[in-house]
């Protein structure tokens, strides 16, 4: 039997006056106009479309289309110990940006990352949430290292640091658990390091699907 899913992220604002909603809800948030917590209902509504839209579909496996994420990079890395977030970056080749993490010590978990998102996307969806995070061997490759003397010791902390979300996120239901290491197309030779890392992760998978996502080339 096939069954289906979604990788990759969701469009966060349409065509329609009504798929703009987020886009004019940053800009107030951005001018001090309304608070977190009101950005954060124009971030569930527009999640709670693109859940509907994979429900009604039929997709076996769901995700909530990353809605709140600015970045592939700040929306993980910014919620870890020693971590801060930066300007503007190029992402990889393309002509899309990401806020660089600058690692200024040791990266440590410290709070949830996903955790309050995951749970409002499966208490929308009739199908299982997939929960995505971005792979520790991409994260340290597209920061700004301040503290590591390689990239490998980066990885590998970041590695551990993800395993605890992992674990939360797990104990918390999810049957599934997506890691995307883009970075895999464009170095290769990182394929042994990835294995190390995400064989710190799988310690703290449970009985969930550990699921390798790459992109961006062969």
């Amino acid at each position: 039997m096939v069954r289906t899913t979604v990788v990759g992220t969701y469009p966060r604002v349409g065509d329609t006056p009504e798929e703009q909603s987020l886009r004019r809800g940053i800009a107030r948030f951005d001018r001090g106009e309304i608070r977190a917590e009101d950005l954060r209902a124009l971030e569930q509504k527009v999640a709670d479309s693109v859940l509907w839209e994979q429900n009604d579909a039929g997709i076996d496996l769901v995700t909530d289309g990353q809605i709140s994420w600015y970045d592939s990079q700040s929306h993980v890395a910014g919620r870890l110990a020693s971590v801060e977030i930066n300007g503007l970056v190029r992402y990889f080749d393309t002509n899309t940006y990401y806020r660089q993490p600058v690692v200024r010590g040791a990266v440590e978990w410290k709070e949830p990352i996903l955790l309050d998102e995951w749970r409002f996307a499966q208490s929308r969806s009739k199908a299982p949430v997939k929960a995505v995070l971005t792979g520790p061997v991409t994260l340290a490759s597209l920061a700004l290292n301040k503290h590591y003397r390689t990239k490998k010791a980066l990885a590998l902390d970041l590695a551990t640091a993800l395993a605890e979300e992992v674990g939360g996120l797990v104990r918390a239901g999810a049957s599934h658990v997506q890691i995307d290491e883009p970075i895999l197309t464009r170095h290769p030779e990182d394929v042994s390091l990835v294995s190390e890392t995400l064989e710190r992760i799988r310690a703290e998978k449970g009985n969930s699907s550990l699921i390798l996502f790459t992109f961006f080339g062969d």
